[in-house]
């Protein structure tokens, strides 16, 4: 059995430096190495359960979560880069290939917005989630 969680974040980081190398991505959160970007995008939670056995391995069907972060001047909210961000997300997901893995399928399931306020900045940040069915690869 080959947990595919690993495989599916390094696709997504990969595709996504490949296709957007101006606007960082991370898995889960910002490295406290780095100074705190603008705009990012950020690997939030992967999910997953057995869907089928085949051929002595599982097929998985699985959620994963991307969130799409705009950090702005303390009271001032700028939803159509969280927006935009997403807009780019998307195609990047619902296309992507992992290594090791078939992929069945890769789609758009909901996004929902979840703005903070933090003491210095106003963040605008839209998570979108991706229902996805993938197979090991023979």
């Amino acid at each position: 059995m080959r947990n595919p969680d690993k495989y599916i974040r390094k696709a997504i980081v990969e595709s996504w430096e490949a296709q957007n190398p101006d606007i960082p991505i991370f898995d889960t959160q910002v490295p406290i190495s780095e100074g705190t970007p603008r705009k990012f995008i950020l690997v939030q939670s992967i999910s997953k359960s057995r869907f089928a056995e085949s051929k002595g391995h599982y097929e998985w069907l699985g959620t994963v979560q991307i969130m799409s972060v705009s950090v702005n001047e303390k009271g001032f909210v700028v939803s159509s880069i969280a927006d935009d961000l997403e807009e780019m997300v998307i195609p990047v997901v619902e296309n992507i290939q992992i290594p090791e893995f078939r992929v069945s399928y890769s789609k758009f399931v909901s996004s929902q917005p979840s703005n903070i306020e933090a003491p210095a900045e106003t963040i605008t940040r839209k998570v979108t989630t991706f229902e996805m069915w993938l197979n090991k690869a023979d």
